[in-house]
């Protein structure tokens, strides 16, 4: 699909050139691997969390500055707060890990093995 009829639709300029939508969508599919393999075994993947909560971090920081100090397109609005809610399910989902131990597990970024 391309992006164009979206842009419009949202009355959004598009960019001018597709790469910097392609980029963003081809790691998006990559972080949505991560999300899956978590998903498959969170104990085991613990470890993947703060990636992603950091990627939800990244994408909501940006949203809510420009939607409270420039303004930023309402296409973007809905996934921020989506974004948000899922960043504190996310903490939680990791805290909750946290309690757990696995065998197998993925090191998390702040262990000290």
């Amino acid at each position: 699909m391309a992006p164009g009829p979206l842009f419009q639709w949202a009355g959004v300029p598009p960019p001018n050139h597709m790469g910097y939508v392609r980029f963003p969508a081809a790691l998006l599919i990559i972080f949505g691997a991560m999300f899956a393999a978590i998903a498959r075994d969170p104990t085991r993947n613990r470890g993947l969390i703060p990636y992603g909560m950091a990627l939800k971090v990244a994408y909501c920081a940006l949203v809510f500055y420009y939607w409270f100090s420039r303004g930023v397109p309402n296409m973007w609005k809905p996934f921020a707060i989506a974004d948000m809610a899922f960043l504190l399910l996310f903490a939680w989902s990791y805290a909750m890990l946290g309690t757990e131990s696995h065998p197998d597990a993925t090191p998390s970024p702040r262990s000290t093995d």
